[in-house]
């Protein structure tokens, strides 16, 4: 089994992000069951890891940071027991809903221990020094963004999920992948949008779609001026992040989440007034 070999290091709010990361990715692996090996059952391939690799990474990181050191044992017994049984080809790659309900019950252990133990450990002050109102977003959470709060609990889980990470992002200083995220979020409400005027799922690439979804919107002469402003911002940013030595300052990546929340609003709009005409 790879481990990470890590000396202890001291906590910094780039760590926090990162185990926070993986719980959110752990408790969507739960609700959706995801395959906890890849197909010939192995735990890590191309650098990318899937549900166990997860848990690894999770593991090392809390031993690295001294964090939760009394659920160690009970999570590296579930890891080995999640080992033995998926690495199995007679047994099922995906979570069962026995190890499911072991896995809620260590993440949710883990989550209530590390709060604790925050409480009491030193870190670089963070000063939201952006002009976003971060304080008001980590008590209130993401309402405090979108205008319309039932856009915001109509919205799919990953995209919500991709809008949080790149709150975290900003929080942590880290505004370049900040910004990539918000333009994730903002490409998978459009694919959402693509689906809604089509009928089918995409595949295409970014540009393709855009063009498609403007296309098919002129045509059924629905009313998108707005949202055509927003995509035109956004398909800019687009390709200026795709340039690898593009970098973005705390500001712009504000701007670009903002531009990602107005525009996930706008497209949601759309596609609720495209359902009513696709029944009739």
């Amino acid at each position: 089994m790879q481990e990470m070999k890590v000396k202890k290091k001291k906590l910094t709010p780039l760590d926090i992000y990162y185990i926070s990361k993986w719980l959110e990715y752990l408790q969507l692996a739960i609700s959706k069951k995801w395959p906890v090996v890849y197909k010939d059952r192995s735990i890590y391939k191309s650098g990318n890891t899937l549900l166990l690799g997860i848990l690894i990474s999770l593991r090392e990181w809390l031993k690295i940071l001294s964090l939760c050191q009394n659920e160690i044992n009970t999570f590296e017994n579930l890891i080995k027991e999640f080992e033995e049984y998926y690495t199995n080809p007679k047994n099922s790659l995906k979570l069962t809903d026995f190890h499911a309900k072991k896995l809620y019950k260590i993440v949710t252990k883990i989550e209530t221990v590390l709060l604790k133990e925050l409480e009491n450990k030193i870190l670089i002050e963070i000063s939201f020094s952006g002009k976003l109102n971060y304080r008001g977003i980590l008590k209130d959470g993401l309402s405090v963004l979108f205008s319309n709060g039932k856009i915001l609990n109509k919205l799919p889980s990953l995209i919500k999920n991709d809008i949080k990470e790149a709150v975290k992002a900003l929080i942590c200083g880290i505004p370049t992948a900040s910004a990539m995220i918000s333009l994730r979020a903002v490409e998978g409400i459009i694919r959402d949008l693509y689906k809604a005027l089509k009928g089918k799922e995409c595949k295409k690439k970014w540009n393709e779609v855009l063009n498609e979804v403007e296309g098919e919107l002129k045509n059924r002469k629905l009313e998108f001026k707005k949202l055509e402003g927003y995509l035109h911002h956004i398909r800019k940013i687009r390709n200026e992040a795709e340039h690898p030595e593009r970098v973005f300052t705390t500001k712009e990546s504000e701007n670009i989440l903002m531009l990602a929340i107005y525009a996930i609003e706008e497209i949601y709009k759309t596609i609720e007034e495209i359902k009513p005409r696709a029944n009739i």
